[in-house]
């Protein structure tokens, strides 16, 4: 599983890197719509949906939403639709017994990836080392959150959904989020090195809300990975869930210090 893992992670990074640097607007856009129905076909089959054909349509359904998306680069300002979403998912997390339907948890997949893609789309039209900085800090505080879980762990965070999960994992992925967001900010020549890094420690903290949705997800559906499309490492949502948060948090806050072009 390791090794599988590991060859896995060095075959993706360097692709992922390649595209956020080296394609164009339109391959970008392209690519960032399949992902998405990609996601979106895993989102379908954690929320009840098992017939191949209604996941296809949800699947397509989000690609063509996403489309315009990545192209006409809607304001960071739109982005302000989804919070709703989220501080009702938030709600979920203190509520973990309780079931959505199946339609609503399609309406919230579907709000959720449009608007990722649109944060992504945003960061990297602002300059492909937004987008660099965004993966950073999810990596950072899940990094900083198993070092610090494990030396220190004491206190878990959400028992009922990750038991693995604690206050002081989290406590130190933001510390790393810190570090990465001033490192950051330094090296994009921020207007406020404070408000850019107060936006990435922010979108670093919050983004572990989005393992845990995805954790309740995979719970209620009995299965232990959103799909098998990336050996070692499960499904795509397996690999993004934190960004589904740490994205969009990150573009409206970088929007509004006025970071963005």
């Amino acid at each position: 599983m390791l090794k599988q893992r590991i060859i896995t992670a060095l075959i993706l990074a360097p692709l992922a890197i390649a595209a956020i640097f080296l394609l164009s607007p339109l391959a970008f856009g392209l690519l960032l719509a399949s992902v998405m129905a990609v996601a979106a076909w895993e989102w379908a089959g954690l929320s009840g949906v098992n017939r191949a054909p209604l996941r296809a349509v949800f699947a397509f359904a989000v690609f063509i939403s996403c489309l315009p998306v990545a192209f006409l680069s809607p304001g960071w300002e739109w982005l302000l639709a989804v919070l709703p979403l989220w501080i009702l998912a938030f709600f979920w997390l203190s509520r973990a017994h309780l079931q959505p339907p199946g339609a609503v948890r399609l309406i919230f997949g579907w709000g959720i990836l449009l608007a990722t893609c649109t944060a992504i789309t945003l960061l990297q039209q602002s300059g492909p080392w937004y987008v660099i900085l965004a993966l950073a800090l999810v990596a950072g505080a899940d990094v900083g959150a198993y070092f610090a879980g494990k030396a220190f762990g004491r206190h878990r965070l959400a028992p009922s959904i990750s038991p693995g999960k604690t206050w002081e994992g989290v406590a130190g992925g933001a510390c790393l989020a810190i570090l990465v967001a001033v490192a950051g900010a330094w090296f994009l020549d921020a207007r406020s090195m404070w408000a850019f890094s107060l936006a990435g420690v922010i979108a670093a903290v919050l983004s572990v809300g989005g393992d845990l949705v995805e954790s309740i997800l995979k719970r209620q559906a009995g299965v232990k990975d959103s799909g098998r499309i990336l050996p070692g490492h499960g499904g795509l949502l397996d690999r993004m869930d934190s960004l589904l948060v740490a994205a969009p948090i990150l573009a409206i806050g970088l929007g509004l210090a006025g970071e963005l072009a």
